[in-house]
């Protein structure tokens, strides 16, 4: 579905040099230019960006030895100061204001001087009103009672602010600050690519805007070359690579470049938070719960992402840490949307379904975009059998983010449990295309179609799952099954002992095993190849008990059709009921020999 995309620009080095040699060879100018975007980000009230900077600041490490040998002489120190004009006392007053909240006080005394003159004061000004229109579109909405995402209201203001900076913009008359605002108006508006060239412009004059490589990433696609090929060259972007990883679902790459980064950022919150998010994706929890838990120790405040490391206890059925972090979340900020999340985890895990979902509503009361809430809601409505609000739920949230693969299983799970299997297959089928190198997503959509006799589908679905990684280990069983009642016998063989090779090499032993094994043995009998048969009637009697009588009542006629008073016949394939006592009495014979 998508293609490995191979950026111009490779992530693991920067004019062929590896990356932290790069930057250790730079170290000193990264302190000042972070200490310059810090105060210069804050001053201009984009704080996420600032905070981003800040914490970048202070993760940086000490120059590693070797380092030395690129000859780097530092810049001299650039500190941020502002110019001193007629708007300065106005502009000082005015970010007083913005920092109350009193954001039409703010406008008010800056439309003077909203002109390119005055680059700072006008962007102040145009975000302010742009806040103001925020909000009259969210209280509108609110009183109408309209979902979030599919409500009629507008935001009417926003309309005049985009035509009064695309003047500006097409004069080329908006700094990086301007730049940045207007893309996100542009976005807002649904135009996608003018948005796309606006975040570049802003991010080629000042690359340190870290919230405009955000909105860049959620906008471009790994088929965006043009884009990656005009992207400034600075140190950022290799941050910027690795945020884009995660969101493409290449995880893989986004390690290994996290992984180059914390050499010269080894203390970065940032980075700990991308490698935890990473390996959270690949299934790999137990790799992913450490990096959380190093997250904590070194942030114990934060509250970003809490709600996927909630998840992860959840997951592991860890009580007592998803207690404790629900109680430490909740003395932190009891109000933020990731705090309701993880005590609406802790319930679930308790089995108080009703409880969870009144902290995930009011996770969405706080942001009513707050994606996981929406999704873990929904999970919570069909523990309570309460199918028509968790497709509900899972609507909403597939029109706040339609990359998320949750909510699109989350649906396809609600319609295949009212046996409705083409809606389910649809939905499954959108999950597989938002995550394609997810395994369960493909074995679900072959479910379904399994169950509507679309056995051809469902084996196509089946191999593509294949090929991704197969951490449950489900997809070769499955389809050796699906092989053999479409008669491939040869097919199903070969899954069946592929399967069984990859068991052996974890150790894991189950009725699927005992399955493999019992089809084996009568498999490579009928094919008069005595010694495979004879090795694989010998393991079957190193197995008993309940796994045994498990595969004997899940296998069914057509992958082991006998009984001691029954006759095997399997289309060509014939093992009578003498056949089998007699390889059972030479596997016998063969192991007394060996003792």
């Amino acid at each position: 579905v998508h293609g490995i995309f191979k950026f111009e620009m490779e992530a693991k080095s920067l004019h062929g040099l590896p990356i932290e040699k790069i930057l250790c060879s730079n170290s000193e100018n990264i302190r000042y230019e972070l200490r310059y975007a810090l105060n210069y980000l804050s001053a201009n009230k984009l704080l996420e960006s600032a905070k981003w900077a800040g914490e970048m600041l202070i993760a940086i490490g000490t120059k590693p030895p070797g380092a030395e040998a690129m000859d780097e002489v530092p810049s001299p120190p650039k500190h941020f100061q502002e110019e001193k004009n007629e708007a300065t006392d106005v502009l000082n007053l005015a970010r007083v204001m913005f920092d109350l909240r009193e954001y039409r006080k703010c406008t008010t005394i800056l439309k003077p001087f909203a002109n390119p003159r005055y680059q700072s004061a006008m962007f102040l000004y145009y975000y302010s009103s742009y806040l103001i229109s925020e909000q009259t579109k969210a209280e509108e909405i609110y009183e109408s009672g309209d979902s979030i995402n599919r409500s009629s209201v507008l935001n009417k203001e926003i309309t005049a602010m985009e035509k009064e900076l695309a003047i500006y913009y097409e004069k080329d008359n908006l700094n990086e600050l301007n730049l940045q605002l207007y893309g996100v108006i542009l976005k807002e508006r649904g135009y996608k690519d003018m948005a796309k060239e606006a975040f570049r412009k802003a991010l080629c004059k000042y690359p340190f805007i870290w919230s405009a490589w955000l909105e860049l990433s959620s906008l471009i696609t790994k088929n965006d070359k043009a884009i990656f090929q005009k992207l400034p060259d600075n140190w950022i972007k290799f941050f910027f690579y690795a945020s884009f990883y995660l969101e493409i679902h290449q995880e893989t790459d986004c390690i290994s470049t996290v992984t180059q980064l914390l050499k010269v950022f080894p203390q970065s919150v940032f980075l700990f938070n991308l490698i935890a998010q990473a390996s959270y994706n690949n299934q790999e929890f137990d790799v992913s719960l450490d990096w959380f838990e190093k997250l904590v120790a070194l942030d114990p405040y934060r509250y970003e992402n809490m709600d996927l490391y909630s998840n992860i206890l959840y997951i592991k059925e860890n009580y007592g840490e998803l207690a404790y972090l629900a109680y430490r979340t909740f003395h932190n900020d009891k109000y933020r949307p990731e705090t309701c999340c993880v005590i609406g985890n802790y319930y679930s895990l308790r089995g108080d379904h009703a409880k969870a979902v009144i902290y995930f509503k009011r996770a969405i009361k706080l942001d009513a975009k707050f994606l996981s809430a929406w999704t873990l809601m929904g999970h919570e409505y069909l523990e309570m059998k309460n199918t028509q609000s968790a497709i509900e739920s899972y609507r909403t949230a597939v029109d706040i983010d339609p990359s998320d693969y949750r909510a699109w299983y989350g649906l396809g799970q609600t319609y295949e449990i009212h046996q409705m299997y083409n809606y389910a297959a649809h939905y499954y089928a959108n999950a597989a295309l938002a995550r394609p190198q997810d395994s369960r997503m493909w074995c679900a959509v072959a479910g379904c179609y399994e169950k509507m006799d679309k056995k051809i589908e469902a084996a196509k679905c089946y191999e593509r799952g294949e090929k991704s990684k197969d951490k449950e280990g489900i997809v070769l069983h499955r389809l050796a099954k699906l092989y053999l009642s479409m008669n491939e016998v040869e097919k199903a063989a070969k899954c069946f002992e592929e399967n069984l090779k990859r068991k052996d090499q974890d150790a894991i032993q189950s009725a699927e095993t005992v399955e493999a094994i019992m089809f084996l043995a009568k498999y490579y009998k009928s094919k008069g190849l005595y010694e495979e048969s004879v090795k694989y009637t010998t393991r079957l009697h190193d197995y008993g008990g309940p796994e045994k009588e498990e595969a004997l009542a899940k296998a069914g006629p057509e992958v082991f059709p006998f009984t001691l008073n029954n006759p095997v016949s399997y289309t060509h394939l014939t093992l009578p009921t003498s056949d089998l006592v007699q390889i059972s009495v030479v596997a016998v014979s063969l192991k007394k020999k060996q003792k």
